[in-house]
């Protein structure tokens, strides 16, 4: 989906002079209201599964200044409608930012998160060694995952979920670990789980 693009900036806010206090707003913002996350997803492009990382912060459209200033500030990432006005409800819209461009945004941010530390630590962890992967050569392109770089990243997402997992029960004791209806599931994974690659011996896959 295509980003909004805006014609003008909005006035900077006073805090905006100083470096560490844009840090520590945009630590708050996701910490208040954004999801950080990394899951396995199938592009289509590919029909391949791919270890997917992003942030997201989605708010109604009374909220689109404080998605434009992340923009603005952080230089990075895109503004799209996710949901129109329907009936009672306004229109929602989201910033996001996905796989490696998300290491600069939360490595300045990093230091002051509270609540979502750990998955910042995680996502930044694993779209750096996914960056020294080797770009695979034929007409698909993206990189090719090897078996230790598969049983890393299972690893890792399986933490990820655990980190983000909202149930009413612990996630380990939920009905269903992939798609817990009325337990939760965790936040920025379709599937749940997210162990959608089953690895044979010898085999690798590209994404």
């Amino acid at each position: 989906m295509p980003g909004i693009t805006f014609k003008d900036e909005l006035p900077l806010p006073a805090f905006c002079d100083n470096e560490r206090a844009i840090n520590v707003w945009g630590a708050a913002i996701i910490d208040g209201e954004g999801s950080i996350g990394c899951s396995w997803c199938f592009p289509s492009r590919l029909r391949k599964p791919a270890a997917r990382s992003q942030v997201v912060v989605q708010l109604s459209e009374k909220g689109m200044p404080v998605l434009r200033l992340l923009f603005q500030l952080f230089g990075c990432g895109y503004v799209t409608q996710r949901r129109a006005a329907v009936g009672g409800r306004t229109a929602a819209y989201a910033w996001s930012v996905y796989g490696p461009k998300v290491i600069p945004f939360l490595t300045r941010i990093e230091p002051y998160l509270v609540l979502k530390r750990e998955q910042a630590k995680l996502v930044i962890e694993i779209e750096t060694r996914r960056a020294a992967l080797p770009w695979n050569t034929n007409n698909h392109g993206g990189k090719v995952y090897d078996e230790e770089f598969i049983a890393y990243a299972d690893r890792l997402i399986d933490k990820m979920h655990d980190l983000n997992w909202t149930g009413s029960v612990p996630r380990e004791l939920a009905p269903n670990r992939c798609n817990a209806r009325g337990a939760g599931r965790p936040r920025g994974s379709k599937n749940g789980d997210g162990k959608f690659w089953p690895v044979a011996a010898g085999t690798s896959g590209t994404v």
